[in-house]
């Protein structure tokens, strides 16, 4: 098929893809980067790190795990709303807790 005289000026020989995979490839890849790059923007936020450090500190407490990392760091977080010296005390209370439920 070729190109409606008005558009075609000569320069350039016309291009068609060969087949249906030719043609969709590219929309599909671009698709695929589109898609890639909006789950790391939304996944990789401050606000979405800090959640994540959140729940693997109360994760890790309940299963007994170290957590002193992420512990650092949502303390750093949230500064004196968290007392550092009561903090552990209270997740020790949760595991006891969580473990007596099971």
């Amino acid at each position: 098929k070729r190109l409606p005289r008005r558009l075609d000026d000569g320069a350039c020989p016309a291009a068609f893809p060969s087949s249906v995979e030719d043609y969709y490839r590219p929309i599909y890849y671009e698709a695929l980067d589109l898609i890639t790059s909006c789950i790391q923007q939304r996944f990789n936020q401050p606000g979405y790190r800090t959640y994540s450090e959140l729940e693997a500190v109360i994760l890790n407490a309940a299963s007994g795990k170290p957590y002193e990392r992420e512990m650092k760091s949502v303390l750093d977080f949230y500064g004196s709303d968290l007392d550092p010296l009561l903090l552990p005390t209270h997740l020790e209370i949760f595991r006891s807790n969580f473990h007596a439920g099971e």
